[in-house]
């Protein structure tokens, strides 16, 4: 597995090896790997015949070239300088041992790998180059000074690995692709609310895992509450997202507790699922005792109250007469174009999503003009027919076009909705983000119901 000594394009005296070295032959699919590249090299060949391969002075006169290797990391403060690539890099201690009685000092330099599919991983071979001085003299200023300059290279054995394919059983429904080790954290603002408001779900998740290899908790069928919009900030190694839920019915007293499924690769390798506490809420409207039927009640009240006689005959003026003749009518169009738009609404619930986010961007501008940037998101995902928070995207513009808005209005919607984020979220400020946002509404409105709808 791990690397031999130098090749022959080294001469055999040098005291210089190079290895690849990594803890295990078998990973899985996405598993950070860490692969270390060991150098060892006599002590007093180091200082006494190395010469640096560059102007620049480097505490190991060493040019390492591996193409698949990553950028070098900014040095910590206790590394060993050398050249990686071209560029100055750092390697650490990694300990001392006497050969054949000459004292060897040996350095690692560290970075990881992930495999995004299973099968073999064959790592090339990894070069060290350096330069010997030869016909060395003593000068009275400079001390030992070679006349002449000789540039050699020694390679690593390649390092191949075998990686497995995350396994089928134990995979929970809600796994979306994260590997590594992961904590999770909620937080919810404003903690009281009432049926048909909104609250922001703030969740931190720490792993050691790219963000961007694997998806975030899908929100959409939270019980008790209505996914209205997402933002996501992919940091590492903590990615935040906030959630803006629409709370729907007085029954949910709390955010529920929230689900994160991951695959930790460390033996044995096993999936997990970390959980927030679910957050309790004070919910104003609390449904309260249901009252006696109507037809009780009005009987009730009949017996308390004294008889009377019965009130005089009303004569029905003409006016009345046609409303009493006309009203049947209306109230059986009017029922009639109630279950049309009900049997329509049932065949295409997305229509219905549009409707609702339209006005949940109005009553939400009522309240909060300086806070529309989620509810414009939301309404234009609705509207697109997109997942909550697709509107995010940078494809926003582009979205609008495939859906007929002209080219000037796709785009002034794609900078609105970028101008009001920024603005939210420590940019410059908008202060006419709000008026251009209903305007765009009131746009996109008149756009989707004389055209498709929605």
């Amino acid at each position: 597995m791990f690397a031999a000594l130098g090749l022959a394009l080294g001469a055999a005296q040098d005291p210089l090896l190079v290895e690849l070295r990594a803890p295990r032959r078998e990973w899985y699919a996405q598993e950070a790997i860490p692969i270390e590249v060991r150098i060892g090299v006599a002590q007093d060949f180091l200082e006494r015949d190395l010469l640096p391969p560059f102007h620049r002075r480097l505490d190991l006169p060493l040019l390492l070239e591996g193409s698949w290797l990553p950028a070098a990391q900014p040095d910590a403060g206790d590394g060993f300088s050398f050249a990686l690539n071209g560029a100055e890099a750092w390697a650490r201690a990694g300990g001392a041992e006497s050969r054949a009685g000459r004292a060897w000092s040996f350095y690692s330099y560290s970075a990881v790998l992930r495999a995004d599919q299973p099968g073999e991983l064959a790592l090339p071979a990894v070069a060290l180059r350096y330069a010997v001085g030869t016909g060395f003299r003593d000068d009275p200023i400079h001390g030992r000074v070679a006349a002449g300059r000789e540039d050699r290279m020694i390679a690593s054995e390649p390092l191949r690995l075998t990686i497995l394919p995350l396994p089928v059983a134990g995979r929970p429904a809600s796994f979306r692709g994260a590997v590594g080790r992961f904590e999770l954290e909620a937080a919810a603002a404003p903690l009281e609310v009432a049926p048909g408001e909104t609250l922001t779900l703030r969740l931190s998740i720490r792993g050691d895992a790219p963000p961007a290899s694997w998806e975030p908790p899908d929100l959409g069928l939270l019980p008790g509450f209505e996914l209205r919009g997402q933002l996501d900030d992919r940091g590492s190694p903590v990615r935040i997202l906030q959630y803006e839920l629409l709370l729907r019915n007085a029954d949910a007293r709390a955010v529920p507790a929230i689900e994160f499924a991951y695959f930790d690769p460390a033996p044995p390798g096993g999936y997990r699922i970390a959980r927030t506490e679910a957050i309790p809420l004070r919910v104003r409207g609390a449904p309260s005792q249901p009252a006696a039927p109507a037809a009780a009640a009005v009987a009730d009240l009949r017996l308390q109250e004294p008889r009377a006689s019965a009130p005089p005959p009303h004569r029905l003026t003409s006016a009345a007469f046609v409303l009493a003749l006309l009203l049947p009518a209306a109230l059986t169009g009017s029922f009639g174009l109630f279950q049309r738009r009900r049997a329509r609404d049932a065949r295409d619930p997305l229509r219905v999503r549009a409707r609702r986010a339209a006005a949940h961007f109005q009553r939400a501008l009522a309240r909060h003009p300086e806070r529309c940037a989620a509810p414009f998101a939301e309404y234009l995902a609705a509207r697109l027919r997109l997942p909550a928070g697709a509107a995010l995207a940078p494809s926003l513009e582009s979205r609008l076009l495939a859906a007929g808005l002209p080219r000037d209005g796709a785009r002034e919607a794609a900078e609105t909705l970028a101008d009001l984020l920024a603005a939210e979220y420590g940019g410059p400020p908008c202060a006419d983000g709000a008026a251009r946002a209903r305007a765009q509404v009131r746009r996109l409105e008149r756009h989707f119901r004389a055209g498709r709808p929605a």
